[in-house]
């Protein structure tokens, strides 16, 4: 169990060096300062020049062919409970000291309560496999000690993280910056991180991965299996490896000057988009913009050139006539938002628009037609007492398109069919 204890910011301002299992203080008499902590080697030392050694750290970083990551804590490589029902089902299974057990959960004290962590599948074989390309940061908006505490299961040898930016760090609560730390060599740093709400202002350094939930997604499984038998599928961090490289690559082989400039460029390149609907998404629309931001051709005629349909359901003419007459891939308007948060190219079977059911189709005989019209003193409740089906009574049909159902006129005399569907 690792026992940390939480101490006012200004009573938290010593150079510690981090153990597995404890905080230890610095025996130093360096300056007091509230500036952030950075790891060199086994000590983390405040950053008093930063914009010096900013400026000529980047320098050297770019010598040895590395860049930097700002890496999120929770629920990005891992997720964290407080939940004492989950804690107390831990402390019986496996013992009142027992640190951690082979499913990669650790318990950790701050503060005098408990915390348990869940490690996210691979994350050790994601950390080590991209510390020889990068650099690698925290930041995380949680509480210093509890940072600490996380870094020190994360890398017990004290070899692979720099820096820490924790809460006590960032002047304004729920978002992050770079500019502390990296005042002027944010071309060369990639975040990491599960939301994009708290990058506001930088939002171009964000890949973006799926947030990880251990908890919330099998809260039921520690009832029945007591967290032995809990199957997991979570392997992003590995997609997210390959990612990173890719970028690393990218950057010192094209001798880019800016790593943003290349994060998303190449995602969806050879890619020539149609839109659905040109209404909705004209060129100057967020999607089109998107994609032309990923790298993609957008068009606005239907060729044997297109390779994918944007759409927002699937029963459109143009989705129709595309999939008779073309090899075209159809996906919805998701899949350019999340190949761009996950700088990406996705499998796009998992992005299918919605297939959205027809109206039924109802139509009068003459004699109804007639009737109808003799009685035109009838109210709207009592036709729609005689054909329920068909509130409006109106002589159109609904036609199936992308703008979803579009109403065309129909002849006035036509035979009654119980239902028909459009597919």
């Amino acid at each position: 169990m690792i026992a940390v204890q939480s101490l006012p910011l200004q009573d938290c301002q010593d150079d510690v060096t981090i153990e597995y299992q404890f905080c230890q203080e610095v025996e130093d008499e360096k300056e007091r300062t509230d500036t952030p902590q950075v790891f060199t080697e086994k000590i983390m030392c405040g950053l008093n020049a930063l914009p010096t050694v900013t400026v000529e750290y980047k320098s050297e970083l770019l010598s040895k062919h590395k860049l930097s990551i700002a890496l999120d804590l929770d629920e990005t490589v891992l997720n964290a409970t407080s939940d004492p029902f989950i804690i107390e089902m831990f402390l019986h299974k496996y013992g009142p000291n027992a640190t951690h057990n082979s499913r990669d959960l650790h318990l950790i004290v701050v503060d005098d309560g408990m915390v348990l962590v869940k490690l996210r599948p691979f994350v050790h074989t994601f950390l080590s496999g991209i510390s020889d390309l990068f650099e690698v940061n925290i930041f995380t908006m949680g509480i210093r000690p509890y940072a600490s505490a996380v870094a020190s299961i994360l890398d017990p040898n004290q070899t692979l993280f720099k820096r820490i930016m924790s809460r006590e760090n960032f002047s304004n609560i729920g978002t992050k910056t770079l500019s502390t730390v990296f005042p002027n060599s944010q071309d060369t740093v990639v975040i990491i991180d599960d939301r994009q709400d708290v990058w506001s202002d930088h939002l171009s350094n964000l890949v973006q991965v799926s947030p990880y939930k251990y908890f919330e997604e099998h809260d039921e499984s520690f009832v029945l299996t007591d967290f032995e038998h809990i199957h997991e599928t979570d392997d992003q961090l590995l997609d997210l490896q390959e990612v990173l490289c890719n970028l690393h690559n990218q950057f010192f082989k094209t001798d880019s000057a800016d790593i943003r400039s290349i994060i998303r460029s190449r995602v969806l390149s050879g890619v020539n988009l149609l839109f659905s609907s040109r209404q909705k998404f004209s060129p100057c629309s967020h999607l089109w913009q998107l994609a032309q931001r990923l790298g993609a051709s957008c068009h606005d005629e239907l060729d044997e050139n297109i390779t994918h349909i944007v759409a927002t359901e699937r029963c459109s003419d143009l989705v129709i006539q595309a999939q008779e007459k073309y090899n075209v891939k159809i996906v919805s308007t998701d899949y350019l938002e999340r190949c761009y948060a996950t700088c990406t190219r996705l499998d796009e079977t998992f992005f299918k628009p919605p297939y959205k059911e027809p109206k039924a189709m109802y139509f009068l005989t003459d004699d109804e037609c007639e009737m109808i019209t003799d009685n035109s003193q009838q109210t709207i409740e009592e036709m729609e007492e005689y054909v329920p089906e068909h509130p409006s009574l109106s002589h159109k049909r609904p036609r199936c398109t992308d703008d979803n159902f579009e109403e065309i006129e129909q002849p006035s005399k036509q035979m009654r069919f119980e239902e028909v569907n459009f597919e």
